[in-house]
């Protein structure tokens, strides 16, 4: 039973979280393939439920949400998708080999002693032609206290890399200020500067 002060809670901070989410969307969500989608650390699944309902390929019975927070979980299966309850630094993961379409991992990373094993996961689990869409927080931007690990683009790619994925596509956000608008194209790194997140697309 969750009690009203830490459902207010919960409500106040997906406000926040779910615009974000939008963004993520609108950046990652053509890269989404249909079929198995596992989202590694889902929080309360709004992220596959937004891709749910931009059409983004995915369906709700091939959607397994993996987090270890009960109140999380119960939400989740209130939206009709399949939850599973992990710890993601126990390893291995209880999914087979080459099982996955598609691996969401959006800010788990940083919160995960043991982040090399974890990749391997991903790499184990994820099908050959499957993609790991994947987001972490920008070492250059944002320092945070709770964070294990603090990674810059370069870095967390060689680290990919070190794994064994060999395809990487970094997304960003880009300006939505009509000057930069007009310059972006000349000047691309423009897109880079001032993104607080590091967005991939990761494929083996």
């Amino acid at each position: 039973m969750v009690d009203k002060i830490q459902y207010e809670s919960f409500n106040r901070h997906r406000v926040v979280d779910i615009a974000n989410t939008s963004l993520v969307v609108r950046l990652l969500g053509e890269y989404i393939k249909p079929g198995c989608i596992i989202d590694l650390g889902s929080g309360p699944g709004d992220q596959v439920a937004l891709w749910n309902a931009k059409d983004a390929g995915s369906v709700k019975n091939d959607v397994i949400c993996v987090d270890i927070t009960p109140f999380n979980l119960t939400h989740i299966k209130k939206m009709g998708f399949k939850a599973v309850r992990h710890d993601l630094q126990c390893f291995p993961y209880p999914f087979e080999n080459k099982s996955a379409d598609t691996i969401i991992s959006f800010c788990v990373i940083a919160h995960l002693k043991n982040y090399f094993d974890y990749l391997q996961e991903c790499l184990r689990i994820l099908k050959d032609d499957g993609v790991l869409l994947f987001k972490a927080p920008n070492a250059k931007l944002e320092l945070n206290q709770n964070h294990y690990y603090h990674f810059e683009e370069r870095a967390l790619i060689k680290t990919l890399e070190r794994v064994g994925f060999t395809r990487f596509k970094a997304v960003y956000p880009g300006f939505k200020n009509m000057f930069f608008t007009k310059i972006k194209q000349k000047l691309p790194i423009l897109n880079r500067w001032g993104t607080k997140r590091i967005f991939l697309v990761v494929q083996k």
